[in-house]
């Protein structure tokens, strides 16, 4: 999705990107609001992509995820690195990078997974 998002991104959706980043990062220290933008931060990539496919996993997705996501952001620093790694993305996809793109959402997503793992073991 990030790769194909970077491929056909025209200017007007980098600057919706940009956007919602900022919203992202007005949003520290409230958590159900800092999920609500996180989740329309890659909503809005989904979108970019052009897919029609991409939003329907990304809605399952995040059905899925909302059950960890608020131990997780609650963790010291979650919330800053999540907003580090987004803005990594963010400039990938600006720079029309496709690799990048790629490259940041694994790392994000893997980082994330990895730590839902460790909360999820700690039931």
């Amino acid at each position: 999705m990030a790769r194909v998002a970077a491929e056909r991104a025209t200017e007007d959706d980098i600057a919706q990107l940009r956007q919602r980043l900022a919203e992202h990062r007005a949003s520290v220290g409230k958590v159900d609001e800092f999920i609500q933008l996180d989740m329309a931060f890659h909503r809005e990539i989904a979108r970019i992509s052009g897919n029609p496919i991409f939003p329907a996993i990304l809605e399952a997705l995040f059905g899925w995820a909302i059950e960890y996501y608020h131990p997780f952001v609650r963790a010291p620093g979650a919330e800053q690195l999540t907003l580090a790694e987004h803005a990594r993305l963010v400039e990938a996809i600006a720079m029309r990078d496709p690799q990048a793109a790629e490259l940041a959402i694994r790392e994000h997503l893997t980082r994330a997974n990895e730590l839902y793992r460790q909360l999820d073991t700690s039931r």
